[in-house]
């Protein structure tokens, strides 16, 4: 899910610089924005509704096999197209992800190999890719499966903070002022 919120935001909100505090209005409604496309993309809701049969606990647990995102992101989809209630929602579910312990994470191998082909092809330059995606190379390493250096510069892996830092100063956006 987390990937293809992500997605949402280069699909939806790639052209706009991204919100440079908590405080500004527009993170809220692209965070929610990312998610309904998330929810569509990975959940799509006709093939959704029709296995959501029951309004109990034990329906989102058995669909996550299935479809292979948090339970949690089924319970809200199910809210959004208003097969539950969203006190029901509420009530649903508050505690860890069941399989999550048990199942390795996928690795996006098309996206990896598309990268890897046009490199290689020479079809495309990493100038232009960063141009066009407007993410920073590690995360589109980190999103394609990429080996690091592949595309960026950066050989050793950094803290999420100084990956922001960084995606700041390459897109020559002003930081928040705290005080």
């Amino acid at each position: 899910m987390d990937a293809g919120h992500e997605l949402g935001h280069v699909v939806i909100h790639g052209h706009r610089p991204p919100p440079t505090s908590d405080k500004d209005p527009r993170r809220k409604v692209m965070e929610q924005q990312a998610f309904q496309f998330a929810g569509a993309f990975l959940l799509p809701a006709q093939s959704f509704e029709s296995d959501f049969w029951s309004r109990t606990l034990e329906e989102p647990l058995a669909l996550k096999p299935k479809w292979r995102v948090a339970v949690a992101a089924i319970i809200m989809l199910a809210s959004h197209l208003g097969l539950i209630s969203d006190r029901k929602q509420l009530r649903l579910w508050k505690r860890a992800e069941p399989f999550d312990d048990e199942w390795s994470p996928e690795r996006p191998v098309l996206l990896r190999r598309s990268f890897e082909l046009m490199l290689e092809a020479k079809v495309v330059s990493v100038d232009r890719i960063l141009n066009h995606v407007k993410l920073l190379a590690t995360y589109i390493e980190d999103l394609a499966g990429l080996p690091r250096e592949r595309i960026s510069d950066d050989p050793a892996p950094i803290s999420f903070r100084e990956r922001e830092l960084a995606f700041v100063r390459h897109h020559k956006l002003a930081l928040p002022r705290f005080r």
